[in-house]
């Protein structure tokens, strides 16, 4: 997780980071408040605030009746973001439905499936949901950079991908690699996929420049920016969500996705 200069202003707080689980200030706007037993004093007197889905998250306690939040992370990293607490929490885009489970604080969304191009990949639906033990199914987690996805989707897509651009190199944690010269404007160069999430009533693809990146050190490799999940819970992580304003409606169990350029105070 990276974290910048942080400021507060009166409609929320203003915080340049990736946020999910856990969030970095410098100070609080209420020191009554009852910090989280998971928070610990950091360097430059930075503290560690639980954001997760719980009574005893920042949310919670700054606003106990509407617990909302949002922030937006720009693609430029030079920027200062906002994250705003409360009723002023922008939320608008595409509403997603988000699950409560009973015994985790994740925040669970109801992925139905996988589309590359606009195609609905082989993958069984449950692979995606909630269990009651909560240890599958899909949930957001914007302090995890990479998205990862369970076995039997993430290798329906490793197959899919290849079908379309040849057999892919494995770099590290990357197992869907191409040297960058596979892609092209002009013929004979090969578009990259586009991949998208598809839920009740909406589809949302992600930008094909936060999809593939190109990778330092790699001999002029781009990968694909979702990854194999050692577990069977996928995370939806803050890469594929840069220009994305993420709204948090707890109360109401929705998660509301729309691409913009995200402000800044």
């Amino acid at each position: 997780m990276m974290a910048r200069e942080v400021s507060l202003a009166s409609d929320g707080l203003i915080a340049p980071i990736y946020i999910s689980l856990s969030i970095i200030v410098h100070t609080l706007e209420n020191p009554s408040i009852n910090v989280p037993l998971m928070a610990r004093p950091l360097p430059v007197c930075h503290l560690v605030l639980g954001a997760s889905n719980n009574e005893y998250a920042i949310t919670k306690q700054l606003y106990p009746d509407e617990p909302k939040f949002s922030y937006c992370i720009s693609s430029d990293y030079d920027t200062i973001n906002l994250l705003i607490f409360g009723p002023k929490a922008n939320l608008k885009g595409q509403a997603i439905k988000m699950l409560k489970n009973a015994l985790y604080d994740f925040y669970y969304i109801d992925v139905l499936g996988i589309k590359l191009n606009g195609e609905r990949l082989a993958v069984t639906p449950s692979v995606f949901q909630m269990s009651d033990s909560g240890t599958r199914g899909f949930i957001i987690d914007s302090g995890t950079t990479l998205t990862f996805l369970a076995l039997d989707a993430f290798e329906a897509l490793k197959k899919k991908v290849e079908e379309l651009l040849g057999p892919p190199t494995k770099y590290m944690i990357f197992e869907v690699c191409y040297d960058s010269g596979t892609f092209g404007k002009w013929w004979p160069g090969k578009t990259r996929p586009i991949i998208g999430l598809e839920f009740e009533n909406s589809l949302f693809e992600f930008e094909e420049s936060l999809l593939w990146e190109n990778i330092p050190n790699s001999n002029d490799l781009e990968c694909l920016q979702i990854v194999r999940s050692d577990v069977l819970i996928s995370f939806l992580g803050s890469q594929l969500l840069l220009d994305v304003n993420v709204g948090h409606d707890p109360n109401n169990n929705l998660l509301y996705l729309q691409k913009t350029t995200c402000p800044t105070p």
